[in-house]
């Protein structure tokens, strides 16, 4: 590292921070779904961290499209069946979406499917957030962000060179990953979760597809 980055200290510290990479702007709107076998997703109420003492919360099976839109500054939701049953669900301003497998529900390894404008992409770890923010021009719309930690979660996800590109360039890579962790951490302060709206240039966020 030292050859690359010239006069930089290598020290240990702590890299369990959580980030909050947004992965939706400004949406009207968005679906999740899971189609993950024995699966589930859990929806909750309002902002979450940790553990879930909502007495809101609700868990929908693998296959199950939960459909958010703007209405105002609400979100509207509804949940689809694999049998074409539909319901509404209640009313709200911020969501949160976890699923089985994961840091904050355990369960069966799922991953979930977020949908936007006819593009998906899937996500293994984190936690989704859905939450109506308004705009400056064009009344409320829908952020969408995915909290993962950084150290593992995050770095699992980053997406820069097809998988086809030789191994010598994964251990460039490498370098290069354990570089960007530490812009991340002086970009982060103790006990914040970060919003990271535009990712550092080239450094893109791809879900599941790069783990």
């Amino acid at each position: 590292l030292n050859y690359y980055y010239k006069d930089v200290v290598i020290a240990p510290v702590k890299d369990n921070y959580l980030l909050r990479v947004n992965i939706g702007h400004q949406l009207n709107s968005v679906s999740i779904s899971t189609q993950s076998k024995s699966g589930i997703l859990r929806l909750i109420p309002g902002e979450s961290q940790g553990a879930d003492t909502s007495t809101g919360s609700r868990n929908f099976p693998a296959k199950v499209n939960l459909t958010f839109g703007i209405s105002g500054l609400n979100i509207m939701s509804k949940a689809t069946y694999a049998n074409g049953r539909v319901i509404n669900l209640p009313v709200g301003q911020t969501w949160t979406i976890r699923w089985s497998g994961t840091r904050d529900l355990e369960g069966q390894d799922a991953v979930t499917s977020v949908s936007v404008n006819g593009v998906t992409t899937k996500y293994r770890h984190g936690q989704i957030q859905i939450r109506s923010v308004k705009t400056p021009t064009d009344g409320y719309r829908m952020e969408v962000t995915n909290t993962v930690r950084l150290h593992d979660e995050y770095l699992w996800g980053i997406g820069e060179m097809p998988s086809s590109w030789p191994r010598l360039h994964y251990k460039l890579k490498a370098l290069h990953l354990v570089a960007m962790r530490s812009t991340k951490l002086v970009s982060t302060t103790p006990h914040v979760t970060v919003i990271f709206t535009r990712l550092l240039a080239t450094k893109v966020s791809s879900g599941m597809q790069k783990k």
